[in-house]
């Protein structure tokens, strides 16, 4: 249990990460822009979409098939990817997961790198860095805020609060010449130091927006192509995901590739969309199978835990089937009044969730669990159909019951409950005054 000194440390400091939040306005109207823009792009492709409600139905299906029978699909998907060629791995934990990625990089020096939650999750790139090992962003937006050190503000456009003369600052100073605030050539010129180091990389870390049971194959979504690059031109390919990525058939493949373009920015579909099936090969010399033709020579599969198991058995299995689109985020109160600062690992109510188990309650509580106003819009975003806000509520109250973590103002006015009956501490006798004075 938490000493009543420290729940009150705790609440200080949530009160000065949420008046920074606050205060930082011209972040804060970036991140509404762009939300605006996203939801006005769905609000129009949702009426394209005839069986949007099916789509929704069939991805929380397939989810649900997966985490009731977790072990038995684990054990498919390994198969089936080994058989591939692939070499899976399972880390309980981040730590375990970094040591093995460690391990697969072996003496090379220089990685490059995809978007990627999981990534992120595990903290991938600042413990191979500190390992001595150079990691390039490859993703535009990730690329940025790795150059300016910045933290990443979305789950799937980690740079909508940055502003465009900060972009052409960072490029102008990464390039040695003037890169103007325009977006073409901006783009034009983060794409000159990238290619040179995924041409040069030696290993390509990625996350995998579904991995396909049936037939061991991983799919991942993007619109820039980074993505395809890094997968195929490192002789090594590394994917990082967790166990709940796992999906049934291919088609429930596709399905998460779908919703997560039309859910996420608005779009009917991205740009890429890649079908990993092991490293790259060919039976053309003989009807020999041999590897490494144009592609990827290996790929390793580093599938991780990392707490999801215990929030299955906690009966908090629905948090697993988040497809980190950040949809949520573009309708809630509080992401949009403090923006990245609403997060324990992942953004928003389902960040806060998954946080309490992947970093534990105590840091989900000081990084705001109590910041959830329960309202609800998040559900009705969600291509899963998930109640974000129910599992904060449900984990706010296991907090309180588990390790007495609770907000002195929550404090008071739950004992204020259990003495007086109200929150606000009346004794029965008085509780009708008001009324007098009207």
């Amino acid at each position: 249990m938490w000493r009543a000194e420290e729940s009150k440390e705790a609440y200080e400091e949530l009160k000065k990460k949420l008046m920074e939040g606050l205060r930082e306005n011209e972040k804060i109207e970036s991140i509404l822009k762009a939300l605006k823009l996203f939801n006005s792009r769905k609000d129009r492709i949702f009426k394209e979409v005839d069986d949007l409600e099916e789509l929704r139905e069939k991805i929380r299906r397939a989810k649900e098939e997966v985490i009731e029978n977790l072990d038995e699909y684990i054990e498919k998907a390994v198969k089936k990817m080994e058989e591939n060629l692939c070499k899976v791995y399972l880390a309980k934990d981040a730590e375990e997961a970094r040591r093995i990625v460690r391990g697969i990089v072996g003496d090379a020096k220089l990685v490059v790198k995809s978007k990627s939650n999981a990534c992120r999750e595990i903290g991938i790139v600042d413990y191979l860095e500190s390992q001595g090992i150079k990691v390039v962003e490859t993703d535009l937006a990730d690329r940025v805020v790795q150059l300016l050190g910045e933290e990443e503000c979305h789950p799937v456009v980690p740079a909508i609060h940055i502003s465009k003369e900060k972009w052409s600052e960072a490029f102008s100073k990464e390039t040695g010449r003037d890169v103007p605030p325009d977006a073409q050539a901006i783009t034009d010129a983060s794409r000159e130091g990238v290619r040179r180091a995924i041409m040069s990389a030696e290993v390509g870390i990625t996350g995998a927006n579904a991995i396909v049971a049936e037939t061991g194959t991983i799919i991942t979504v993007e619109n820039e192509g980074n993505i395809s690059l890094v997968s195929r031109v490192p002789p090594k390919h590394i994917v990082i995901a967790g166990i709940n990525k796992i999906v049934p058939t291919l088609e429930d493949g596709l399905n998460i590739a779908e919703a997560t373009t039309l859910f996420g920015t608005g779009q009917r579909f991205g740009a890429y969309v890649s079908f990993i099936t092991g490293p790259s090969r060919t039976v053309d010399v003989g009807l020999e199978t041999t590897i490494g033709l144009h592609g990827a020579q290996e790929v390793h599969v580093v599938l991780i835990d990392n707490g999801r198991r215990d929030a299955i058995r906690d009966g908090m299995k629905e948090m697993l089937y988040c497809l980190n689109c950040g949809s949520c985020l573009a309708s809630c109160p509080i992401y949009m009044s403090i923006g990245e600062k609403y997060s324990c690992g992942y953004f928003g109510g389902i960040g806060l969730s998954f946080g309490a188990y992947i970093f534990g309650a105590q840091r989900a509580f000081v990084d705001g669990l109590g910041f959830c106003t329960d309202c609800g819009a998040c559900s009705e975003k969600c291509p899963a159909k998930i109640s974000s806000n129910d599992l904060v509520r449900e984990i706010r109250r296991r907090a309180w019951e588990r390790f007495g973590l609770l907000l002195p103002p929550h404090k008071k006015i739950r004992d204020a409950i259990l003495e007086t009956g109200n929150p606000f501490g009346e004794p029965p006798e008085k509780r009708g005054e008001w009324m007098k004075s009207n």
